[in-house]
């Protein structure tokens, strides 16, 4: 009995000893070491290709016509008859465009045109009739003597002096008449000064009256459209250089024209600064107005199957041009490189990369 109480006071204590912190905790077993991992960085890359360039740039061009003409109304308070052109229309020198009433000033110009018609041929008329009378009197008076035949003659040419006298006055006041009415006609008719094409009519409705220096008609030379623009790009556009002036999303074919083509004086042109420059399209164009804009794509530089990359790629580091690209660990690393030419996004490689090789995108 007494073992059995030994036995089980052992127990008690090999229990109890944990509880106090008395035996060993159990040693942990050391961690196998952490290896270092390195994943490859995901960039945006771009390979080095051939491409031609172009380094352009934009000249803006204005429409001009050469000759112009603004027929304006030379009297006011007068009802406007008839129209007798609309825009688009071809013209001559001379043609009737619109006419004010005229009452009765045609009937009156007529009848005043046919009497001087008639005063004029009377002029005729007493020119013969003077030879035919001086003949005359000089076969009734040939017995007299040579004063008495001279007095006679004399006579006659102061009978047929007066009268041609007095019908040159009425020549006189009735070319006076006929230009009066003539200018009261023209008040009243309105027509070219040029052969063109019409760009403007006044529009005109029933019983409209005219108003003294008012527009009623403008007329554009037909024969050539031209163009103007004001640029330092001058030395780029030699007189008959061809372009395309773009209008309106349409391509118009051109030639760049001298200014004293066109009848202009000749300009002082210093390189750097801004002077004029002319265009003329192929084919003129009557579907035009005056202040009509266009541009024109002028190339400064150019360069045929060179290596080129996006100029985005390219940067700068302490003056050096250098891309980034991706090493063989997968790391970003750099690489200098020698550039020329840059347009319209790209840039040209002139040393420091291969084709087909492949560069990081910034």
């Amino acid at each position: 009995m007494k073992r059995i109480w030994q036995f089980a006071a052992v127990i008690a204590v090999v229990l109890f000893l944990p509880s106090c912190g008395l035996l060993p905790e159990e040693e942990e077993l050391p961690q196998a070491p952490l290896l270092r991992t390195f994943a490859a960085e995901s960039f945006n890359e771009v390979l080095v290709t051939r491409s031609d360039m172009a380094l352009t740039k934009t000249v803006s061009l204005t429409y001009l016509p050469v000759k112009t003409e603004t027929i304006k109304f030379k009297v006011g308070g007068e009802y406007i008859k008839e129209v007798f052109v609309s825009v688009g229309d071809p013209v001559k020198a001379g043609d009737l465009l619109i006419e004010l009433y005229l009452d009765d000033i045609k009937l009156r110009l007529k009848n005043a045109e046919e009497a001087l018609t008639y005063l004029r041929l009377k002029s005729s008329h007493i020119e013969e009739d003077r030879l035919l009378a001086l003949n005359k009197r000089k076969i009734e008076t040939s017995n007299l003597d040579a004063d008495a035949q001279a007095k006679e003659l004399k006579k006659v040419e102061e009978t047929f002096g007066a009268l041609a006298r007095d019908n040159a006055d009425a020549i006189y006041i009735q070319e006076q008449r006929v230009a009066e009415l003539t200018a009261e006609r023209d008040k009243r008719q309105l027509r070219a000064g040029i052969d063109g094409t019409i760009t403007y009519v006044r529009r005109v409705r029933e019983g409209d009256m005219s108003v003294m220096g008012d527009r009623a008609v403008s007329i554009a030379d037909s024969t050539i459209s031209a163009f103007r623009g004001e640029t330092d790009l001058w030395p780029y556009l030699n007189p008959g250089d061809e372009f395309a002036i773009t209008i309106k999303k349409q391509d118009y074919a051109a030639v760049v024209a001298d200014e004293t083509t066109l009848g202009l004086p000749a300009q002082v042109k210093r390189e750097g600064e801004k002077t004029y420059v002319y265009l003329i399209l192929s084919q003129p164009d009557l579907t035009l107005s005056d202040g009509d804009r266009g541009t024109i794509t002028v190339t400064l530089d150019t360069r045929e199957d060179v290596l080129t990359l996006p100029s985005k790629a390219v940067t700068s580091a302490s003056g050096q041009k250098i891309v980034y690209y991706q090493d063989e660990e997968g790391m970003k690393n750099i690489k200098a490189v020698e550039t020329g030419l840059v347009a319209n996004g790209l840039t040209e490689i002139t040393s420091g990369l291969v084709e087909g090789e492949a560069v990081i995108l910034e």
